[in-house]
C-alpha cells in the first residue's frame, strides 16, 4: 500500500477525473504550493511536483477542463498531496495507511485528511464533486492494491 503512494504517477493515475499527469519544475520555495509541500516535507527531503489536468463534469454543460499543480511528498505513514488550482482552490491530503484487527483477522486502513480552501460560492459544487469522484478513486486503489498483492 505505501509502495503505491509512493508512486505518485500510479496513484494519480487511479483518479477518475485525471486525464494528463506529467511532472514539472518545482516552483519558487516562497509560493504557496512549496511553501505548504515543505511544510510536511521530513528533513532531508523534496516534494514530487505534477500538473494533473482533471476533467470536471458539469451537467447538461458538458465537462470544464481544470489545470492543477500539485506537490507529493512521501512520509512514513503514507503522503501528503498539496495542490492549488484556479479560481482559489487550493489545498492539501494526507493519505496514511494503518494496520487493523478486526475479529483476530489482520488488515489495512487507508485514511485520507483533506482540507480544501476556495472561494464560498464555489464550495458546495467542489465538495460535492470532491465526494463522488473520491469514492471511484478510493475504489481504483483498493481494486490496483489487490491486483498487485494477488
Amino acid at each position: 500500500a505505501l509502495a503505491l503512494l509512493h508512486d505518485h504517477a500510479a496513484f494519480q493515475s487511479q483518479q477518475p477525473l485525471a486525464t494528463r499527469n506529467e511532472p514539472i519544475s518545482a516552483p519558487p520555495k516562497d509560493s504557496f504550493l512549496a511553501t505548504k509541500a515543505l511544510s510536511f516535507c521530513p528533513q532531508g527531503t523534496e516534494p514530487e511536483y505534477r500538473s494533473v489536468t482533471i476533467e470536471v463534469p458539469l451537467g447538461i454543460f458538458g465537462t470544464s477542463t481544470i489545470v492543477t499543480h500539485s506537490a507529493f511528498v512521501n512520509i512514513d505513514d503514507g503522503m501528503v498531496v498539496a495542490f492549488q488550482a484556479p479560481m482559489s482552490l487550493n489545498g492539501w491530503s494526507r493519505w496514511s495507511v494503518l494496520k487493523t484487527e478486526n475479529e483476530g483477522k489482520a488488515g489495512l486502513l487507508l485514511r485520507e485528511q483533506a482540507t480544501l480552501t476556495g472561494l464560498r460560492f464555489l464550495m458546495p459544487f467542489v465538495v460535492g464533486t470532491e465526494k463522488t469522484s473520491h469514492k471511484e478513486f478510493q475504489l481504483n486503489f483498493a481494486k490496483r492494491l489487490e491486483s498487485e498483492v494477488n
